[in-house]
């Protein structure tokens, strides 16, 4: 049985990725080559790292095989620096991909792009 046929019985909608293409696939597999021709990241001990999904853009743990949010394969090329405080980045006016909903002295409401997810914070 499929993997689509599976989830579909199962009431679970088949991840994005599998119904990708072999030129989409080929696209994620030539953007490792280039990390991996440049060589092994350099990292900061003071930074925060993370394996960031090449099918869905999750941030994971580096020590997981599968991304979490959609079981895409991880390889440590996919291994990235992550943002030490995103919301900090956001109120210091860097444009982080987010467009700011509400904003006062207490709060702000962001929707996010691709580095920041909707998140309500209190300051």
């Amino acid at each position: 049985m499929s993997d689509q046929v599976a989830a579909a019985e199962s009431g679970a909608a088949a991840p994005a990725w599998k119904s990708f293409s072999s030129e989409q696939l080929a696209a994620i597999e030539d953007a490792r080559a280039v990390v991996r021709a440049k060589g092994a990241l350099a990292r900061d001990p003071k930074g925060t790292y993370g394996l960031i999904c090449r099918a869905c853009t999750k941030p994971n743990s580096v020590d997981v095989d599968f991304c979490t949010g959609c079981g895409f394969p991880s390889q440590p090329e996919d291994v990235q620096r992550l943002p030490d405080n995103i919301f900090k980045e956001l109120v210091d006016g860097k444009d982080i991909g987010a467009v700011v909903r509400f904003r006062d002295e207490d709060s702000i409401v962001v929707s996010g792009g691709a580095k920041a997810r909707s998140e309500v914070t209190q300051f």
